[in-house]
């Protein structure tokens, strides 16, 4: 079975995805209680997202987490990319149902960050617009140094204004110039307050 798992993770890692898929399953199949099912699963579900099986990625991390224990080292990981993968696949209610009971089981700030920046994307493809502020101001707060902090705070503001909190909306816009080092960054949150200008006839 180790040459097998062996096989399948060495073709992930070189981006051969379909054949890596292929061992995956075969794994499964051939030793379905195998103590390393689950990592051949997050094998499989990879796979599964780099050849664009968008829904059957989803599948796979959902039963993954299913079947693993909390006390799982690997199960952080696993909990973010499947959240990941159930945006990819728009299954926006599973995001925030599964992310929203496994916050606190996630052991770095730097994972609830993204935790909470997942949520907050899932909640404005809900159309809910206070939900997501919420959830990208606790990305915020739980990691400001986090790689993908300004943008959380730019889809903060954005949020924000989408349900008229325009005099937060501003202040998320103003923080990521003054943080962001990222020129693309400081133009689309520039962007967004001039629009919010004219939009207020300013």
């Amino acid at each position: 079975s180790r040459a097998l798992y062996n096989a399948a993770f060495s073709s992930l890692q070189i981006q051969d995805p379909e054949k890596a898929l292929s061992l995956a399953l075969e794994f499964i199949k051939r030793f379905p209680n195998d103590e390393l099912v689950p990592d051949i699963k997050f094998v499989a579900a990879e796979s599964q997202l780099l050849t664009k099986q968008n829904s059957a990625a989803a599948d796979t991390y959902t039963h993954l987490l299913e079947s693993t224990g909390k006390d799982n080292i690997q199960r952080p990981i696993w909990v973010l990319r499947a959240g990941s993968a159930l945006i990819t696949a728009e299954r926006f209610k599973d995001v925030t149902r599964i992310l929203k009971t496994e916050l606190t089981n996630l052991p770095e700030q730097s994972q609830k960050a993204e935790a909470y920046f997942l949520i907050g994307q899932a909640f404005r493809k809900l159309g809910d617009n206070k939900q997501a502020a919420n959830a990208f101001q606790a990305s915020v707060a739980s990691d400001p140094n986090w790689a993908r902090t300004d943008e959380a705070l730019l889809l903060s503001g954005q949020s924000r204004a989408a349900f008229g909190d325009t005099g937060n909306a501003i202040k998320d816009w103003q923080q990521v110039i003054k943080r962001t080092k990222n020129p693309a960054m400081v133009a689309q949150a520039k962007y967004q307050l001039a629009q919010l200008a004219n939009a207020n006839g300013k």
